[in-house]
């Protein structure tokens, strides 16, 4: 093949890539990927002592895009029937060739790969 054949290279991951499983281990839904611009308009509260301490560092607003920027409480927000049968949230991180054991994040039904 010539250089001149090639119109173009495109190299792409599947990075950041959410699935709502149910306690039978089936998603719910399809699965929202790291491009996905959905936001949440609803996000959790923060305790006033997390406020304080965030806003102490500047942080505050940071957390608030990131709150509205995933896709957990996207769903929480828009797809609340979903979100209550969701047992396991799981959010596939791909940066290794193979895909490497879960770890609990410490957030109940919440692990990363």
């Amino acid at each position: 093949m010539a250089k001149s054949d090639i119109a173009g290279v495109v190299i792409t991951t599947q990075r950041g890539t959410t699935v709502s499983l149910d306690r039978h281990g089936q998603p719910l839904r399809p699965s929202m990927i790291w491009l996905d611009q959905r936001r949440a308009s609803q996000v959790p509260a923060i305790s006033w002592w997390w406020k304080a301490a965030l806003g102490s560092l500047g942080m505050l607003e940071t957390v608030r895009v990131f709150q509205a920027e995933a896709e957990a409480n996207w769903m929480a927000q828009h797809q609340p029937a979903l979100w209550a049968q969701t047992d396991k949230f799981l959010i596939w991180r791909h940066a290794q060739s193979s895909p490497p054991a879960p770890r609990h994040t410490g957030m109940p039904g919440l692990f990363h790969f």
